[in-house]
């Protein structure tokens, strides 16, 4: 037997020093601007759309400048010249683009002259600018903020690498520096880059903190290193074979993957402390280790099959549901993680657990024994009135959960602890583009397109969306025609406008010059399809789909037997499928929790005890979620993703008690689930060092939601049995 725990040992040393050197191959998805939740078929319909629009592709870097006076004085707009010419020096750079030299092409009466906007050498012709600004706000938009604040500069560069780091260096050692000039890159290969690492340093760090946090509370509780050692085993090996079965099928480890190591860890240590408190219970007893393991079998079989078939039973749901490779994968892997970790307890470890070689010293509390029987005395006394008040507390709470309810996008909740790119990226949000951007596609039904009745019904819809939106930019087809009109007139302010008519000669020069005037991305190659874009500020994600399903009944007004009008989008797909999302998350826990009842009942043949279980797991999901509302936590999929462990643990603890052989005898072993609990909420701390935002607040949301779960089996729960429950840890 000795030479048999030898050789299981060393291939599961084997297999975790495989698996975690392996996984350094394992891609870290890490394209944030990719996590749309949107169905597979929304973004394959919005693919092909895209499919007929001419877009150029672009290495270009942007430079926010930040100047707290505002960019507003002659001598201001020199400077930003002066900045332009530094950064169009270096060799990595070839071209600039800024609102200092931008060309402003004017039809003469005899050629077409190409001065800049602003004439950063004649004052006088700035001023006259200056004075009439108000009047180019589609041109002044893309280069300074409302508030003047911050300019942009567009950089072509010769590769997608960048701004390099020696540059960057260069410009801060610069005098523009000393003017208190400051400086913020958008680089999107780096802030991909930084997300990457960030998963992975987070990742790896809460990984090991949490195990270290819980091996510690353990040995403190148990006294017992051969324990400790097993279960830091049990625990990696689980965790190198669900990261081995990802490199296997090539599934990239994306920011909801990393509830995945979570599952895995409380999956792992509530089957293994089970196993280890029964060996300890029933060594002295049992007359050889065949007949240790078949007694422990006995205990903690029908507990360890119904704990993994209610985790895997949600996934599953989610699996099925799954209208997009995020939710598929994550269901996918997180069923598999389910899976190993009960097989390797169920017939692994089971066998390392032997007559003579106990894996914890301690597997009883007198004074913890003491404290729970007096409790739950006082609470039997009671029973009436505590189960008055816990259906009391039920409905109050579920009605203050059901009037708060809201689910909110999860986009923002990737961002991690502020650095230098993600407050560069929400300069430009809030200052230029927006944090959503909507399209609107125009289906032309008929071959004219540029006429002046169509181009004003575009106007009043722009108006629609100005009124519902107040959106940061609007790009249109009638954005075009109103700067070339402009153009036609000299370039004077008062000219954009559409006109009245649009002779031929002038269509065929809207259609020549249309990318002059930004027409790519706006009209299809064939001028059959159009488009309106435009960008948005964030907001809630229900007041934005009423909002969005309002709208949509202004574009089936607009639309006729010459134009069809459809609001699409990646964001307003995302948003879809972000509440899709989230409520196929609630079904999947809760069909979780209902099965945990079912299975209850058939194999218990107590409805008594199937609906306490319903109810004690209730309370504290929905007290947790109330707990969230009240902290100002979204409700995301992400959020809920970690939700569903909290109800994995809480479920868990339940089918263990009421599984218990001791039950009817008046006996509950309390030290396993005391162990787990307190070890779990002490390891789920290291979560508030997390470099995710939404992942922080779950260190004491856990410790609330699993102290509560722990009140709610131990004292509540017993009322359902039969017969009186006593806390004795006597085997």
């Amino acid at each position: 037997m000795k030479s048999k725990s030898i050789v299981i040992v060393l291939l599961l040393i084997l297999l975790t020093a495989f698996g975690f050197y392996s996984s350094r191959r394992l891609e870290f998805d890490a394209d944030v601007s990719g996590y749309n939740l949107g169905s597979e078929k929304d973004l394959m319909e919005y693919e092909e759309l895209q499919k007929e629009f001419y877009v150029k592709k672009k290495n270009e870097t942007v430079i926010i400048l930040e100047n707290k006076k505002g960019w507003k004085s002659f001598e201001d707009f020199n400077v930003l010249a002066d900045i332009s010419s530094f950064w169009k020096s270096l060799d990595e750079i070839e071209g600039v683009s800024n609102i200092t030299n931008l060309a402003y092409p004017r039809k003469g009466l005899l050629l077409v002259r190409r001065d800049r906007f602003l004439d950063i050498n004649d004052r006088a012709a700035f001023n006259k600018r200056m004075s009439k600004i108000d009047g180019f706000k589609d041109i002044t938009k893309k280069f300074i903020s409302k508030n003047k604040r911050y300019a942009l500069l567009h950089l072509k560069t010769g590769s997608n690498n960048g701004i390099s780091a020696a540059s960057m260096e260069q410009f801060e050692k610069s005098e523009f520096r000393k003017n208190g000039i400051k400086v913020h890159y958008v680089q999107y290969d780096v802030i991909k880059e930084g997300m990457k690492r960030m998963m992975r340093k987070d990742s790896i760090f809460l990984a090991v903190i949490s195990s270290f946090l819980i091996l510690l509370s353990f040995f403190i509780l148990t006294k017992s290193l051969k324990g400790l050692l097993l279960i830091g085993l049990v625990i990696a090996s689980n965790l190198a074979t669900t990261l081995l079965f990802m490199l296997a099928l090539d599934i990239g480890f994306s920011a909801y993957m990393i509830t995945i190591p979570c599952i895995v860890i409380v999956l792992s240590f509530t089957d293994v402390m089970h196993l280890m408190y029964h060996q300890n219970q029933l060594a002295a007893d049992a007359k050889d280790d065949n007949e240790l393991k078949a007694s422990i079998l006995k205990r903690v079989k029908r507990p360890m099959l119904f704990t993994s078939l209610t985790n895997i039973i949600g996934f599953v749901v989610f699996l099925t549901l799954s209208e997009n490779d995020h939710l598929f994968y994550l269901s996918l892997v997180a069923i598999v993680g389910v899976l190993i970790a009960y097989l390797n307890s169920r017939f692994v470890v089971v066998h390392l657990l032997t007559k003579n070689k106990l894996m914890i010293k301690r597997s009883n509390l007198n004074f913890l024994n003491k404290a729970h029987n007096r409790i739950k005395n006082g609470v039997t006394k009671n029973r009436k009135l505590v189960q008055i008040g816990l259906l009391g507390a039920l409905a109050g709470i579920l009605f203050g959960v059901i009037s708060l309810f809201k689910i909110d996008t999860s986009d923002y909740a990737l961002g991690t602890k502020e650095t230098t790119q993600t407050e560069a990226v929400e300069i430009l949000r809030k200052e230029f583009f927006g944090a959503k951007r909507l399209e609107v596609a125009i289906h032309i039904m008929d071959q004219y397109f540029w006429s002046a009745e169509k181009l004003k019904k575009l106007e009043r819809l722009e108006r629609e969306i100005k009124k519902m939106y107040n959106p940061k930019f609007i790009n249109s087809p009638t954005l075009l025609s109103k700067r070339y009109n402009r153009f036609l007139r000299n370039g004077q302010s008062g000219a954009f406008m559409i006109p009245n008519f649009i002779s031929e000669k002038r269509k065929k020069e809207l259609e020549r010059f249309k990318p002059f005037l930004g027409g790519d991305g706006i009209l299809s190659t064939d001028n059959r399809t159009a488009k309106i874009i435009f960008g948005i500020d964030d907001s809630e994600l229900e007041k934005s789909m009423e909002r969005d399903a309002r709208f949509e009944k202004i574009l089936a007004k607009y639309s006729d037997n010459e134009m069809r009008f459809e609001l699409t989008g990646r964001d307003y797909i995302s948003d879809k499928g972000s509440y899709s999302f989230t409520i196929k998350i609630l079904i999947g826990i809760g069909i979780g929790i209902v099965f945990a009842s079912l299975m209850t009942f058939l194999f218990m043949k107590s409805i008594r005890e199937s609906i306490g279980l319903v109810i004690v797991n209730l309370l504290p999901v929905l007290a947790t979620l109330a707990i969230m509302f009240f902290a100002g936590i979204a409700i995301t999929p992400l959020t809920l993703f970690f939700l569903s462990i909290l109800v994995g643990i809480c479920v868990d603890d339940s089918i263990y008690i009421i599984t218990q052989n001791d039950k009817y005898s008046g006996n509950l072993h309390i030290f396993p689930i005391f162990v787990t609990s307190t070890v779990l909420a002490v390891g789920f701390i290291a979560l508030a060092f997390s470099n995710f935002e939404w992942i922080r607040p779950f260190a004491w949301i856990f410790l609330v939601g699993i102290g509560m779960a722990y009140v709610m089996d131990l004292f509540i729960l017993p009322l359902f049995f039969n017969r009186n429950a006593n806390f004795d840890e006597r085997g």
